[in-house]
């Protein structure tokens, strides 16, 4: 039997995004601003979901993410509300932008309409790397985040690159983080030209090339 695959070229490197997982070593005031933060996170994600539903159903209004995000440097000025501006502006943004996935995976794949968040289920929050006053960096076993400082971790595997993203998480054990970091890949082999093969039984397979 004769079949015809392509013969492989020199491998290539390509950048893809990777996503390391360490757990963390915080201090009791640190456990405490994570706790808060998620707190406040939780509660954000059910007032504009609330607020989706009202408009919707009282108004027949579809707001997007982007007019939500735009409305969010007022609701910190609102009184009684001016704790969450303690959580960084960006993410609080990836709040909005994590229901406003829900949404369209409800929309677009079908799944079930968002539902409030809980405090068992809801575990955990984004943070960016975007500005030196918002940068995301590891120093040793250190992972400096903004508004925190210095947060320990058990470093088991270096990071390859400028981090993009943080998220922080919540377990039964204590507290996690995942940063996401663009690193090289050796790429699959490039096919290149044609090489016939012989099926057969005594070997497997042999080439044209022999």
């Amino acid at each position: 039997m004769i079949a015809t695959i392509e013969k492989l070229e020199t491998e290539a490197i390509v950048s893809i995004n990777k996503t390391f997982h360490y757990k963390l070593k915080p201090t009791k005031a640190q456990k405490t601003v994570f706790g808060q933060w998620l707190g406040t996170c939780r509660y954000l994600y059910n007032v504009v979901l609330e607020y989706r539903k009202y408009l919707y159903a009282q108004k027949g209004v579809s707001i997007s993410k982007y007019d939500l995000i735009n409305e969010l440097p007022d609701v910190k000025k609102v009184e009684g509300f001016e704790w969450i501006k303690q959580v960084p502006a960006l993410t609080l943004q990836a709040v909005i932008e994590r229901l406003d996935n829900s949404y369209q995976r409800f929309f677009e794949l079908g799944a079930g309409f968002p539902k409030f968040a809980q405090k068992h289920k809801y575990k955990s929050f984004l943070l960016k790397n975007n500005s030196s006053d918002t940068e995301i960096k590891v120093s040793g076993n250190r992972f400096k985040l903004p508004k925190i400082g210095y947060v320990k971790f058990f470093n088991s595997r270096p990071v390859e690159s400028k981090i993009k993203t943080a998220t922080i998480r919540k377990e039964a054990d204590g507290w996690y983080i995942s940063v996401t970091f663009v690193g090289n890949v050796e790429a699959l082999p490039v096919l290149k030209n044609n090489v016939g093969i012989d099926l057969g039984v005594k070997y497997f397979a042999v080439t044209s090339e022999g």
